[in-house]
């Protein structure tokens, strides 16, 4: 049997994926149970993240071969190290005046409110482990 149609709330759990192999389907669930035993290992996972991952690039940033690298935004997860692009203005307020703690909070928050950038975790951002 090469494939396998599957009802996807198959015993009342969250249908994850069918991975379709040589002649076996393997169905992965998730239960309540599961999606905390998942959580749980993925934290475990990123305790790996050490901080000792971070010191070669910043000890090649301190050194003369760096010379031509500067104003970079740079990140490191475990072996991967990202290049981040810059951040730039993208909406602004202005009040004659000045402005006041209560008048920040009255106008300015509101009208930037809708450019703010979702607060996603590492998860939604990275569809893969740190390696």
């Amino acid at each position: 049997m090469d494939t396998l149609n599957v009802i996807p709330s198959l015993l009342g759990r969250k249908w994850l994926n069918l991975f379709p192999t040589r002649h076996i389907v393997v169905l992965a669930f998730c239960t309540a149970d599961g999606a905390q035993h998942a959580a749980k290992a993925r934290v475990e996972r990123m305790k790996r993240m050490e901080t000792g991952k971070i010191a070669p690039l910043a000890a090649y940033l301190m050194a003369d071969q760096s010379k031509d690298v500067s104003g970079q935004i740079f990140a490191v997860r475990a072996n991967e190290i990202f290049l981040f692009n810059h951040n730039r203005p993208i909406r602004s307020v202005h009040r004659a005046e000045g402005w006041t703690p209560e008048s920040v909070a009255e106008h300015a928050m509101p009208s930037l409110k809708a450019g703010f950038a979702s607060l996603d975790r590492s998860a939604d951002v990275f569809c893969w482990d740190p390696i």
